[in-house]
């Protein structure tokens, strides 16, 4: 299978389905998700940590 690379620009329309940018964008929000999980959480012990000293 040939995969096309070719860059789509961002005045036409998106047409392609298997734009390689959305597999990046969802790694993206995949790793920003899961960052703001690990700030609630470090938050939230932070503050369990410091009612309980």
């Amino acid at each position: 299978p040939t995969p096309t690379l070719t860059p789509t620009p961002t005045t036409g329309g998106n047409t392609n389905t298997n734009n390689p940018h959305t597999g990046l964008n969802a790694l993206i929000f995949t790793m920003g998700g899961v960052g703001v999980i690990m700030v609630i959480v470090g938050v939230i012990l932070y503050f369990v940590y410091s009612r309980s000293v």
